[in-house]
């Protein structure tokens, strides 16, 4: 130990790095370390291993911290409704904010949206599932900032209870915009694809069953019920936030 608070002190003295290990091996060159230093080597060790295993308990909180960060606010349906600007109860006039609607499926991404200009949901172009993630968040990010938009309604098949889902692919879909990073602050919720109005059903029907069309015709009116699923999503959402806070606010589509 005396040798240690040796090397301490002349390593203050001098500014040179102080490497105790280093200074207990050159103490024992000549034979085996001594009982004493053996026990300073184990004390050391111990420090080191413990002085190691804080930081590294530190770096990872400080890394989920940054992940928090970038994440969206998961927001339940209601409550998600209550903050945007469909709720008229919100106070001062003119809160709140715009909503994106999004589906996802395994070609594409269809997308819809609902603001102050359009107080039903209003389909925009779908995304194709080819193009890279950054640039289909880079897309969705231009479209909610165009519009106004800060909260997110994505349609799941997986939902229970009116829980966030722990499975499928728009649960997946939302953890690689939020690893994008350019989504810190916005709010989400899930809405179950089961939950599409009668009136919309009835569209669809409609859409589908108009006439007796040809093979190809149906395959294109069904291609065109893809790309406004996003909307029905939205619009079923819209509808069940107006019926649950009873604000009245029901639109038509």
């Amino acid at each position: 130990m005396e040798i240690l608070l040796e090397g301490l002190t002349q390593s203050r003295a001098s500014g040179v790095l102080y490497n105790p290990l280093g200074l207990l091996w050159r103490s024992s060159w000549r034979g085996y370390p001594s009982p004493g230093h053996q026990k300073c080597y184990v004390t050391l060790l111990v420090l080191i291993q413990i002085h190691l295993s804080v930081l590294s308990i530190r770096r990872r909180r400080l890394r989920s911290h940054a992940e928090e960060i970038r994440k969206m606010k998961f927001l339940k349906p209601l409550k998600l409704y209550e903050e945007s600007f469909l709720n008229r109860k919100i106070i001062p006039a003119g809160a709140g904010y715009g909503l994106l609607g999004l589906d996802v499926n395994e070609k594409d991404v269809t997308v819809a949206f609902t603001n102050r200009s359009y107080s039903s949901s209003k389909p925009l172009e779908s995304i194709s599932r080819r193009e890279s993630m950054n640039f289909i968040a880079y897309i969705i990010k231009s479209e909610m900032a165009l519009y106004n938009l800060r909260g997110i309604v994505a349609g799941s098949s997986h939902i229970e209870n009116g829980r966030k889902p722990k499975i499928g692919q728009t649960k997946i879909f939302i953890d690689e915009l939020c690893k994008t990073g350019l989504f810190e602050g916005f709010k989400y919720t899930f809405w179950d694809r089961k939950l599409i109005s009668k009136r919309m059903e009835r569209r669809t029907t409609k859409i589908r069953f108009e006439t007796k069309d040809s093979p190809l015709v149906m395959k294109l009116k069904e291609e065109k019920i893809e790309r406004i699923r996003a909307g029905l999503l939205l619009q079923a959402f819209i509808e069940y936030g107006s019926l649950c806070s009873g604000d009245g606010f029901l639109m038509s589509w």
